[in-house]
């Protein structure tokens, strides 16, 4: 019982920190014990198994934690609670490339947390809306992720929420990028990793790198490009994370200019050198190199 206590504690401390094989031990811990828990507590240590889970590679048992979590919530009168579940569900299924799947969630989510009062909510609403707006761009819906994370980025900065402020950041600098507004795109992904590598959140890092990394291709910086791919990588692993089917995807595409200009021993190569650098060294390369060409390209 202490432990799981422990796990409901800990949990977004884990979460925003990349501590993910730390978290998955105290998890695995509790879920192995076969001690009775609460639903609440039942349903904390699902919700966190599902999260890091997802971030070690576990697609399945994150996926099917995180609807047990939602479903054991469902029972309860914890309506934020379960709209918390319901937005954490959605963003993994978007992570898994399940748009539909992910809007669904999504919506349900907004909709038990649409009329409350509660400044705790609207915090919830805003993680929906960074959410919702990820779905967007996926679809190509440009507008509405603009105006979903511009809405959520008011709410989360408010509330000196610095994680959630950077997260916000981060896919607002891919709006920008797609749109072609590479320096707004430059300035949110910067910002974004300087808070994601002040937390040592080397997940939020790797991912913010590649952000940078797509935009280095689109202005022909190749090497640059692949030398940041590979660095991301280092980083990500270096905390036993993986990146998710939507990331991978995303990289590929975003990356691909630089990948036909290299070709496979050229990129490879350059991304070799990225994988060889420290922590410190990517966080600095990413913002040094990534600030040499901003401007505008076409959208796209």
């Amino acid at each position: 019982m202490i432990a799981a206590e422990l796990t409901r504690a800990l949990g977004y401390l884990w979460y925003t920190h990349g501590q993910t094989q730390e978290a998955i031990g105290w998890l695995e811990r509790v879920r192995g014990a076969g001690v009775g828990l609460s639903v609440q507590l039942e349903a904390t240590v699902l919700y966190w198994y599902g999260h890091f889970a997802d971030r070690r590679g576990d697609a399945g048992p994150a996926v099917a934690a995180l609807e047990e979590s939602a479903t054991l919530l469902a029972t309860t009168d914890d309506v934020s609670r379960t709209a918390r579940a319901l937005n954490a569900l959605g963003a993994m299924r978007l992570g898994h490339r399940d748009l539909a799947g992910a809007r669904l969630a999504l919506e349900e989510a907004r909709r038990l947390m649409a009329d409350s009062p509660d400044p705790d909510d609207h915090h919830t609403l805003a993680h929906v809306d960074v959410n919702l707006a990820a779905v967007g761009l996926e679809s190509g819906q440009l507008a509405e992720a603009r105006r979903r994370l511009e809405r959520a980025l008011a709410i989360v900065a408010e509330r000196g929420d610095r994680w959630a402020v950077a997260s916000a950041q981060r896919d607002l600098a891919r709006v920008a990028a797609t749109e072609g507004d590479l320096a707004e795109a430059h300035g949110l992904a910067a910002a974004a990793l300087e808070t994601f590598a002040e937390w040592r959140d080397h997940n939020c890092v790797a991912e913010t790198i590649e952000v940078l990394a797509g935009m280095a291709a689109r202005t022909g910086q190749v090497v640059t490009s692949a030398r940041l791919v590979g660095a991301a990588g280092a980083v990500r692993e270096a905390v036993g994370g993986s990146m998710t089917a939507l990331d991978r995807a995303r990289l590929a595409r975003e990356t691909a200019p630089a990948r036909a200009t290299l070709g496979p021993d050229g990129f490879a190569a350059a991304a070799a050198e990225g994988a060889s650098m420290t922590f410190e060294q990517a966080v600095g390369h990413a913002l040094h190199r990534g600030a040499e060409r901003p401007g505008r390209v076409g959208a796209g």
